[in-house]
């Protein structure tokens, strides 16, 4: 499978929202105000080593690593 941009992922998410994507970073599997939502929210989909970032404000991207 062909790997999105990271802007296709993160198109129509809010700026500074915590987002985890699956984690061959295929798609975005939870979305959170904070990290832990967006952990928590990736674990309940069944997600258990998620790739956890959060939307930039401007371009560019921050990734974190659950």
């Amino acid at each position: 499978m062909e790997r999105k941009s990271d802007s296709e992922l993160m198109k129509g998410i809010p700026p500074r929202t915590w987002v985890a994507l699956s984690a061959d970073e295929s798609r975005v599997v939870a979305t959170g105000k904070t990290y832990q939502e967006a952990v928590d929210g990736a674990h309940q989909k069944g997600e258990d080593d998620p790739v956890i970032s959060i939307a930039p404000e401007r371009d560019g991207l921050r990734l974190f690593y659950a």
